[in-house]
């Protein structure tokens, strides 16, 4: 179960609909080469030229006090006004300066550290406030934040395991997408873990206004230079009155239908239940038909936030049931609840992610995020964590941990382009070196920044390098034609399109881009193959 901390403040100027994945480290550790005060590495591969500025807030782990990190990597602790007769008062400027487009600034994150975010502002600072008792953060999806029209986005980790010198860290992008993230941690061993987005950040913006009605709805744009600024989560939309209230009514009232005659079962940690619906409730017992809790029938909002009758309070077994709500409001986003007229999975939770979002009433804007991250993992909301779907990295022996931001244009972040990274997080390569004559096989292979043939870029459908085009063999359309590079002929054999899972089609044969098997060693030729949404075919640009 997703465990999450309540960290926005109910206050005059933000009110927070959902709650945010906060991380939580796992159980101490012995210590063995961990760093006590961690370099954090924030590297800026945008390709804009805003300044750009960063802040640690963070809970001191042992008093629960909330602070934040100055520029020394000192933790200090907030001092909060006795009243506030005017609403809350402005916070203290923590404002570290960041790194310029193709540069990176080293902070240090201290020990014992729980509740944290690293933001990040272009542009502008971001503004906090102090209530009587806790710090009100940036919420634009607020009218009357201030910090609605600057372009920022955020990390979020944890400082608490190995002795308080572990770290446990992961992006996030429960409320909004703004900026393409990358965290990662390297170990003691010099092992680097990364997850999050990697870049194309033009290009996940069309992602979401190709799914239409109402989806792009939830990009938000600057007045005042036309800069779509983030692409809100459906339930903050909802309460702006962007998207229908309703979207997901019909489909939870048929989930409902469903499972009144037909029992759910739900495996967690906790224990096996099973519950059946009955009116507005759905209750689950024990292997000893004990009631463990009650669920309600959720509002489309509520399936979004996994909140309200998700997570209800005063339970005989509050554990057991906000576990299963967890797991029952996981499935609800991704759609694999059955119904009379679509049966999916009558256990939960399912780590099938080939059949997550198959249908329009499902969260979209997870899936198109999820197809936009690096192994396919991201919170896309609350509970996405549920079968492990998470961009979480658990390191309890750290030597050094950063944020990159990742290229804002339309796959033009690299040295001539950007790197396609497919299974196993290798590069789309050609084979040989640099030099790419006709024919030559298009593979994947271990990513090398001074590779000029992993570097491709768009132009109109088609996807470049080395001065020509990614294309199908002799114009094949058949189950297993290679790929190769050729001369751009403005055939339909290097015509490609980006679908919202993540795979890239081409039209001509209505096959996608594959790895056979989902092999991920290098010199793995990439062949086309019937569009499946498996890992195999899932590709991302950086």
């Amino acid at each position: 179960m997703h465990m999450s901390l309540r960290r926005w403040r109910r206050a005059l100027l933000a009110v927070v609909l959902l709650t945010q994945v906060v991380v939580l480290a796992a159980g101490q550790r012995a210590a063995d080469a961990a760093v006590t005060r961690l370099p954090f590495t924030i590297t800026n591969n945008s390709g804009r030229g805003d300044a750009t500025y960063v802040y640690v807030v963070a809970r001191n782990s042992a008093t629960g006090q909330q602070g934040y990190v100055d520029a020394s990597g000192t933790w200090r602790a907030y001092s909060f006004p006795s009243s506030i007769p005017n609403g809350p008062v402005p916070a203290p400027d923590i404002a570290i300066p960041g790194p310029g487009n193709g540069a990176s600034t080293t902070i240090t994150l201290p020990p014992n550290l729980s509740g944290g975010r690293v933001y990040l502002s272009m542009g502008a600072k971001l503004r906090f406030f102090l209530t009587t008792n806790g710090l009100v953060e940036p919420a634009p999806w607020v009218d009357s934040d201030p910090n609605a029209g600057i372009l920022y986005d955020w990390t979020e980790f944890a400082r608490t395991s190995n002795g308080g010198t572990g770290i446990f860290i992961n992006s996030t992008t429960v409320d909004m997408f703004s900026i393409p993230v990358t965290v990662s941690v390297t170990d003691a061993s010099g092992g680097t873990q990364t997850q999050g987005i990697a870049g194309n950040r033009t290009g996940i913006l069309n992602a979401f206004a190709g799914l239409g009605s109402p989806w792009s709805a939830l990009t938000t744009t600057r007045a005042s230079d036309g800069l779509p600024l983030r692409v809100l989560a459906p339930v903050h939309a909802i309460a702006k009155g962007l998207f229908p209230s309703t979207y997901l009514d019909s489909y939870v009232n048929g989930v409902w239908s469903y499972y009144a005659t037909r029992p759910l079962t739900v495996q967690t940690s906790l224990g096996t239940f099973t519950g059946t619906t009955s009116g507005t409730n759905w209750t689950f017992r024990n292997a000893s038909g004990a009631v463990i809790g009650t669920l309600t029938r959720p509002a489309t909002s509520d399936v979004f936030a996994c909140s309200g009758g998700m997570q209800p309070p005063n339970q005989p077994d509050q554990a057991a049931i906000l576990a299963v709500g967890a797991r029952v409001c996981a499935a609800l986003n991704r759609a694999t609840l059955s119904t009379a007229g679509r049966v999916m999975y009558d256990t939960q939770p399912t780590t099938d992610a080939t059949r997550f979002y198959g249908q329009s009433a499902s969260n979209l804007f997870s899936k198109t995020i999820h197809a936009n991250s690096l192994n396919g993992l991201a919170y896309g909301f609350s509970y996405d964590d549920v079968g492990g779907f998470a961009p979480t990295i658990d390191q309890p022996n750290p030597s050094s941990a950063g944020m990159t931001i990742g290229s804002f244009g339309g796959g033009t972040g690299g040295p001539g382009g950007a790197n396609i990274i497919g299974p196993g997080g290798k590069c789309v390569d050609v084979a040989g070196d640099d030099t790419g004559g006709n024919g030559t096989a298009v593979q994947l292979w271990d990513c090398q920044s001074y590779a000029k043939d992993q570097f491709w870029t768009w132009s109109g459908q088609t996807l470049r390098t080395l001065g020509r085009c990614l294309d199908v063999r002799s114009g094949g359309t058949a189950n297993g034609t290679p790929l190769q590079l050729y001369d751009c002929n403005d055939t339909g054999a290097q015509n490609w399109v980006r679908l919202s899972d993540g795979s890239i089609q081409n039209p001509q044969s209505g096959r996608c881009v594959d790895s056979p098997g989902g092999a991920t060693g290098n010199g793995t030729r990439l062949q086309i193959y019937d569009c499946n949404g498996t890992a195999a075919q899932r590709f991302v640009m950086r």
